[in-house]
C-alpha cells in the first residue's frame, strides 16, 4: 500500500493535533488546579465487533466466499480502527505528558510548510504544461512573420 505524500502529511497533522488535544487537556486542569490520570481517561476498548450492528442473516443461500470476504473485511476495519484510536490515544496522553511543547506552533508551521510544497509541486505542472504552449506561440508567430513578409514581398 503506497501512502504517498498527502497520505504522510495527513498523517503527521493527525498526530500533532492528538498532541495538541493532550496539551489542552493539561492546560485546562492546571487552570483548575488539579490532575487528571490520563492514562486511565484515555481507557478505551473499542473494536469493530462492539460497534457492528448485528446482523441476522436467515438465508441459507449464501456462500461460504462471500463469507470469507466479509471476515477480512471485518478484520481489516477491526485494524484500521483500533490502530488509530491507539495512535489517538497514544497522541494525546504524549501532549498531556509534555505540555512544555508548543504544539499547535508546530502544527502551524508544518501546514504552511506542506502549503508551499503543495504550491511547488502545482507550479511544476505548470511548467511543463507551459513550454508546449511557449513552443506552439512562437511557432504560430514564425509563421504570422513569414506571411507578413510574404505578402510585403509581393506588394
Amino acid at each position: 500500500m503506497k501512502l504517498g505524500y498527502f497520505g504522510v502529511m495527513a498523517l503527521i497533522l493527525v498526530f500533532f493535533a492528538a498532541f495538541s488535544i493532550g496539551q489542552s487537556y493539561y492546560e485546562q486542569d492546571y487552570e483548575e488546579g488539579t490532575q487528571r490520570d490520563i492514562y486511565n481517561f484515555t481507557d478505551t476498548k473499542l473494536s469493530y465487533e462492539n460497534i457492528k450492528a448485528n446482523q441476522n442473516n436467515t438465508n441459507e443461500t449464501i456462500y461460504v466466499a462471500s463469507n470469507r470476504l466479509s471476515k477480512v473485511i471485518d478484520s481489516f476495519t477491526n485494524f484500521v480502527l483500533v490502530t488509530s484510536l491507539e495512535g489517538m490515544k497514544f497522541g494525546v496522553e504524549y501532549g498531556y505528558e509534555h505540555p512544555e511543547i508548543n504544539y499547535r506552533l508546530i502544527m502551524e508551521k508544518l501546514v504552511a510548510l506542506f502549503t508551499w510544497i503543495v504550491y511547488l509541486m502545482i507550479a511544476a505542472l505548470l511548467v511543463k504544461l507551459l513550454i508546449p504552449l511557449f513552443v506552439i506561440v512562437y511557432i504560430t508567430g514564425e509563421l504570422i512573420h513569414k506571411l507578413v513578409v510574404k505578402i510585403k514581398k509581393k506588394k
